[in-house]
C-alpha cells in the first residue's frame, strides 16, 4: 500500500458481494482498510510537509467496517489521508462507527434521506435545514456542509449533473 501512495499510484478493488460472496468480500474489505489505516499511521515517520495528500475512496463502507475505522476517522487527518465514505442509510452502521462518521466528517453531503435518518443528519445541517428539508429533497438535489481551511463551512444546496438540465 506504501508503495502505492510513494508513487502516486491508483489502487481499485472489486469487492462486489456477488461476484465474491458476502462474506469473502467483507474480510476482504476489513483487510484492506485496515491496510489502509496502517498505511496512514506509518505516515507520522515523515515530517509534515513531505505528506502529501492521499484520498482513499470506501463505497458501501457498510460492508467492510470494524471499530478501528472510528480511530482512523479521527486520526488520519493529520497525515493528509481523507477519507470519503458513501453508503445508504445511517442503520447499516454500528453506533459507534456512525457516531465516528458523523463526528469526524470535515465535509457533509446528503440526498434525500428517510424518516429514521433525517433527524439524525439534520443537527448537521441545522438551522439552515430541517428534518423535513432532508425529507423532502427533490432528486438531484443535495444539502452540503464543507470544511474549508479548515473550518466549516455554512450549509447549503446545489444539484448534481444529472439533475441539471444540459
Amino acid at each position: 500500500m506504501l508503495l502505492f501512495w510513494r508513487h502516486r499510484r491508483i489502487g481499485a478493488n472489486n469487492l462486489a458481494k456477488g461476484r465474491l460472496g458476502e462474506d469473502s468480500a467483507a474480510m476482504l474489505g476489513a483487510l484492506l482498510v485496515t491496510t489502509l489505516g496502517l498505511a496512514g499511521f506509518s505516515r507520522a515517520d515523515l515530517v509534515p510537509a513531505a505528506r502529501r495528500n492521499h484520498w482513499v475512496y470506501l463505497d458501501e463502507f457498510q460492508n467492510f467496517t470494524t471499530l478501528s475505522i472510528a480511530n482512523m476517522l479521527s486520526e488520519l487527518r493529520k497525515y493528509n489521508v481523507g477519507l470519503t465514505m458513501a453508503h445508504q442509510y445511517l442503520t447499516q452502521l454500528q453506533p459507534e462507527v456512525r457516531d465516528a462518521v458523523i463526528g469526524n466528517a470535515g465535509t457533509l453531503i446528503s440526498f434525500r434521506l428517510g424518516g429514521n435518518d433525517a433527524p439524525i443528519i439534520a443537527r448537521e445541517f441545522l438551522p439552515t435545514f430541517s428534518t423535513e428539508d432532508l425529507v423532502g429533497l427533490p432528486n438531484y438535489h443535495i444539502y452540503l456542509k464543507l470544511m474549508i481551511d479548515g473550518a466549516p463551512s455554512r450549509p447549503f444546496s446545489a444539484i448534481t449533473v444529472h439533475g441539471r438540465q444540459m
